[in-house]
């Protein structure tokens, strides 16, 4: 679990609170983020894989509420040190945003990123698909993608959200395609507090707030399964 609460913090000495808000004396909310990045990494090599998460998320009835809230599933490019942007070393690949949630709005949102740079528009290759998410705080759902050198797509509760195929570029048209890179992927669990995208926690955020992983399984596939 993933907890969230109203609680002063110090200055972070590094990672995304630093670089977001160098010049801070300190932080009013905590929360947590688990990794694998150093530990275990999925796909490259040629595979086709699937990775999914079964979650009850913050921002509902089940624990914290309102604005600010902004759990994430998600998965970076592993040796890659600027995630999905192309650095000295050459080297390149895309964000596979699984799921992200703001202000507990109830809609998640599955996104994919491809280089030169993920954080910043605009994004060489970027589109992202929005589903409305019933009791997300209360019970449980599963966030998932399937991804191989070519193609990935994203599910909800066992239905494709989003298929995102190869391509050299977006077609102007609204095409969803993509551009892949067979590297391995670590997975990232996490809730933020504010930031970039939702809103910051006011007085009205219900806290603590959490972020309950039931199972992570990760899959090799021979293929990849028909639309469904």
């Amino acid at each position: 679990m993933l907890l969230s609460q109203r609680e002063h913090a110090p200055p972070y000495a590094d990672g995304i609170p630093a670089k977001l808000y160098p010049n801070s004396s300190g932080f009013n909310y905590t929360s947590a983020a688990v990794t694998t990045n150093g530990k275990r990494a999925f796909g490259g090599n040629g595979s086709t894989t699937r990775v999914c998460v079964r979650a009850q998320l913050p921002g509902g009835g089940g624990g914290g509420k309102g604005r600010g809230y902004w759990p994430a599933h998600w998965l970076l490019p592993t040796g890659c040190p600027k995630g999905c942007s192309r650095d000295t070393t050459g080297c390149s690949a895309a964000e596979l945003d699984i799921l992200e949630m703001v202000d507990g709005a109830g809609v998640a949102h599955a996104t994919y990123h491809s280089q030169p740079n993920c954080s910043v528009a605009p994004h060489d290759l970027h589109d992202g698909c929005s589903v409305h998410v019933a009791d997300f705080g209360a019970t449980w759902h599963e966030f998932a993608v399937e991804f191989s050198p070519t193609t990935a797509r994203f599910y909800v509760d066992g239905q494709t959200v989003m298929d995102v195929p190869s391509c050299a570029r977006t077609d102007p048209r609204g095409i969803r395609c993509g551009a892949f890179f067979d590297v391995g992927y670590h997975l990232v669990l996490n809730t933020a507090l504010g930031g970039p995208w939702p809103q910051a926690p006011d007085a009205s955020t219900e806290f603590p707030g959490f972020h309950r992983i039931d199972y992570v399984r990760v899959a090799q596939l021979a293929a990849l399964p028909p639309l469904s």
